[in-house]
């Protein structure tokens, strides 16, 4: 994940990347941890590795709560324990940097949840695939991630960047 994200010990905008040196919408610390306006104070001189690494370790951790309630929630009969654990952690990947509330609104959770769901895409690929903009322009560096999150979920295969 860290080498997925990067580390950055000083406040920066998300989309960006770009340091900022006063609280802005998109602020980010640490590895992807949104800053809201009123942590900003905390996080406006940076942090250290360790202190990144808590915030990663609460960001997952919230993040895999979400997948898991937005699962059981769709198939309660199966709920996450229908998949594997390479495809939860892909999910979590990928819900981790599209955000909780986009994730569980996708198509492709609505493909997971059933099937049959008529969606804009034919395949659960291309749902996953297809959240490779920000700012209305396709990222290669999305594309890439994306790629990487599908490989783990369909294959089970972490990679190098992972």
């Amino acid at each position: 994940m860290i080498n997925a994200e990067g580390c950055r010990l000083m406040p920066y905008l998300d989309l960006s990347g770009a340091p900022i040196h006063h609280w802005q919408k998109g602020a980010t610390i640490g590895v992807g941890h949104l800053i809201i306006r009123q942590q900003w104070p905390r996080f406006a001189n940076g942090i250290d590795r360790n202190w990144a690494e808590s915030l990663l370790r609460q960001d997952l951790r919230h993040v895999e709560l979400g997948v898991l309630d937005r699962l059981e929630a769709c198939r309660p009969w199966v709920g996450a324990r229908g998949l594997r654990q390479h495809q939860f952690d892909a999910l979590v990947l990928l819900a981790f940097n599209i955000g909780l509330a986009a994730f569980s609104n996708s198509s492709l959770v609505a493909m997971l949840c059933d099937s049959r769901t008529v969606t804009p895409y034919a395949t659960l690929e291309q749902a996953w695939l297809a959240w490779k903009y920000a700012g209305g322009e396709v990222m290669p560096g999305l594309e890439r991630r994306r790629a990487e999150e599908w490989r783990i979920f369909k294959e089970g295969d972490y990679g190098p960047d992972i």
